[in-house]
């Protein structure tokens, strides 16, 4: 993805939010459904890092009442839509256009006075040095989203989870005593790569709680090894609070 020139070429995206209901018809404006899960609305995370990037150039550039950032923005759009990218291994422009956008600077031409040659040295280095600020920032960032991210369990239909109860809202005073994990719930069925939606109690819906959740959210249930710790009763889960607000579970 590029930023103002080349942006108005994309497709264009809406992020839905959990029991929401589009009131226009996408496929009218030729718009794509992004379905999002409570708490993981990660699903523009192309314009989050695109920003990211800005901002890195512009945190080095603006002055210190950082009131100038509008004058410099040109610079950091040639340089991100005419920087390789990692994902596609090639530049904005050139998979728009197939060719680089011309830097403007490599010419034959030499000029007659200095100063000119002096504004046009200060400007390319002003390019290299963004160059490679955008890419010790991508290291630096992808080192620390690593640190911190794992491949997701895949889990099959039918298979049993327990789901974290971090998030589910519960009338028991302490949350420390309170259980971890509710479940055992069945997986219905893959919604996306990171989302699954799984059977939860008549009174969790009643209380208008999404039946999708983020599989970070969920873990394998694993079968006790003696039988007189299997649980033959109903699934045991906390009760829910009377309030319109646990729709965001």
């Amino acid at each position: 993805m590029s930023i103002p020139t080349l942006a108005s070429h994309a497709a264009l995206s809406l992020i839905e939010e959990p029991n929401s209901s589009t009131p226009l018809s996408a496929s009218s404006f030729v718009l794509k459904v992004l379905k999002v899960t409570a708490y993981h609305p990660q699903t523009d995370g192309q314009t989050e890092r695109q920003n990211q990037e800005l901002e890195t150039f512009l945190r080095i550039w603006v002055n210190s009442h950082q009131n100038d950032w509008a004058t410099w923005l040109p610079s950091p759009q040639f340089c991100y839509n005419n920087l390789a990218h990692s994902t596609t291994g090639i530049s904005p422009s050139t998979a728009l256009f197939g060719m680089p956008a011309y830097d403007g600077y490599n010419t034959c031409l030499k000029p007659k006075v200095p100063a000119a040659s002096e504004f046009a040295a200060m400007h390319d280095k002003i390019r290299e040095e963004v160059k490679s600020a955008l890419c010790d920032s991508k290291t630096r960032m992808k080192e620390q989203y690593d640190k911190h991210v794992c491949d997701t369990i895949p889990y099959a239909c039918n298979q049993l989870v327990w789901l974290s109860a971090k998030n589910i809202k519960s009338v028991q005073p302490s949350k420390k005593l309170t259980h971890l994990c509710c479940g055992p719930f069945r997986v219905i069925k893959k919604i996306s790569t990171t989302s699954y939606k799984i059977t939860i109690p008549l009174y969790w819906k009643e209380k208008r709680v999404h039946d999708v959740f983020h599989a970070d959210l969920l873990c394998p249930y694993v079968t006790p090894y003696f039988k007189n710790q299997v649980n033959d009763g109903p699934i045991k889960v906390p009760d829910m609070v009377e309030d319109d607000n646990q729709e965001d579970t």
